[in-house]
């Protein structure tokens, strides 16, 4: 939900000052992100309370940083949830040992988005995008780093496979003796 509520801010902020690469980027997040929520309470047959308060907190969140501060404000508004998004994430990375739950190759590709965007930022001069993609590349990392340290692959001898090891110890191997 909080995905999809980014997404609506940056088209916010992507059309009001209609910025097309703003727009493209947006509309299928938001499309996706309503998608799935629309998923969950087909799949629970509920309509959970999040469902409906948090997109009217986020739409009196959103104007009202319009209406105080412009564009900027919309624009700083959805760093503000972007990062609030991605916190769980961070803190499960930072703080469990249990970590198949995050997909590395996600995480990769989210880091080279947000790249794309600072980069975008900076040649723009569009600070919101500046300061959410270059936080948000800084979160991602906080994520990838311990999953590999957690997910690295320790490398198995060619002898254990060949000896039928497939995750299991071997009690012992034979090996060729010099004769």
């Amino acid at each position: 939900m909080l995905g999809a509520l980014t997404a609506g801010t940056w088209l916010a902020y992507g059309t009001w000052l209609l910025d097309g690469p703003q727009l493209l980027a947006n509309i299928p997040s938001v499309l996706g992100g309503t998608a799935i929520v629309v998923l969950i309470m087909v799949r629970t047959r509920t309509l959970p309370r999040w469902a409906v308060l948090l997109p009217l907190g986020w739409a009196v969140v959103a104007t009202g940083c319009g209406v105080v501060a412009g564009v900027s404000g919309v624009g700083l508004a959805a760093t503000g949830i972007g990062l609030l998004a991605r916190i769980p994430q961070v803190r499960a990375a930072l703080a469990s040992d249990d970590l198949a739950g995050i997909s590395l190759p996600t995480q990769w590709l989210s880091l080279a988005s947000a790249l794309l965007w600072f980069g975008y930022g900076l040649g723009t001069h569009l600070l919101p995008v500046i300061l959410s993609s270059s936080s948000a590349a800084l979160l991602i990392v906080a994520v990838i780093v311990p999953t590999r340290r957690a997910t690295r692959v320790t490398s198995v001898p060619a002898v254990a496979v060949l000896a039928g090891g497939r995750g299991r110890a071997l009690e012992a191997v034979p090996h060729a003796s010099a004769a």
